[in-house]
């Protein structure tokens, strides 16, 4: 676990929320007791959603199996532009919703999907700027030294 840095933990746990979100409710109905899910709601926008929280929480996954930082490197930018496009597609249906403005209110599922989307982008880009080395790599093998062939 020591490999692990703040923005794969922030990626992971904000995947996980953003996850659970996904079967909150994102839209209130007027005049009905239950509202729409993402799920419900959407028909792109909750598949793009749900890959940007299974990005995330494979980013701080990949650190804790990974032995090379080629995928982490290679999934902290996916998981940065989809996090970003996914924040202002969830963003957008919050300020758009899907129906008359009149029937239709913003839930709390929205406003924590909201919030966990910018938090994938966020632990991702964080991710991809921190250059410490982890703790726990073996340090550069030290090569072998041969002796200069004779010439005959």
């Amino acid at each position: 676990m020591r490999r692990v840095r703040t923005g794969e933990i922030v990626a992971g746990v904000a995947g996980a929320l953003l996850l659970l979100s996904t079967f909150l409710e994102w839209y209130t109905l007027r005049g009905r007791a239950e509202g729409l899910t993402a799920w419900g709601a959407f028909s792109f926008v909750d598949l793009l959603v749900a890959v940007v929280a299974l990005l995330g929480m494979t980013l701080a996954a990949s650190q804790v199996i990974g032995r090379g930082p080629a995928l982490p490197v290679a999934l902290g930018v996916i998981t940065t532009t989809l996090g970003l496009a996914a924040a202002l597609l969830v963003l957008y249906r919050i300020l758009n919703q899907p129906g008359p403005n009149d029937v239709i209110g913003v839930g709390a599922g929205a406003w924590i999907g909201l919030a966990a989307s910018l938090g994938v982008f966020l632990g991702a880009w964080l991710s991809l700027s921190d250059e410490r080395s982890r703790p726990v790599d073996p340090p550069a093998p030290v090569p072998e030294r041969r002796p200069t062939p004779a010439r005959t």
